[in-house]
């Protein structure tokens, strides 16, 4: 149960991170 929720955790900070890396390269390109 709680690696589940780790894992959970991970996942939607890689993905905050992805959108933010993605809205740096649209401002720079």
């Amino acid at each position: 149960m709680l690696a589940q929720k780790k894992i959970e955790i991970n996942t939607s900070f890689v993905k905050k991170r992805n959108f933010i890396y993605f809205q740096y390269y649209r401002y720079i390109f």
